[in-house]
């Protein structure tokens, strides 16, 4: 018995992951940015989180815009 081994390779776009990140960053970007600027106590380290994914956010923004 001979078996066929033909192995398929499709080739990815490249950018349907990316695009992805970029929506998931934008979205926590945006809730971070609610979170830092509501009137409520935070702990210190989930304000420090908050404010780094809201620096990632707008750096991800920022380069979009360039391409």
């Amino acid at each position: 018995m001979k078996s066929n081994n033909q192995h398929v390779v499709i080739k990815p776009s490249g950018k349907g992951w990316l695009q992805a990140v970029k929506k998931t960053i934008q979205l926590a970007g945006s809730a971070a940015t609610i979170l830092l600027a509501s009137p409520l106590k935070l702990p210190g380290k989930i304000f420090s989180i908050a404010q780094y994914i809201a620096v990632i956010a707008g750096i991800v923004k920022v380069t979009e815009k360039d391409e």
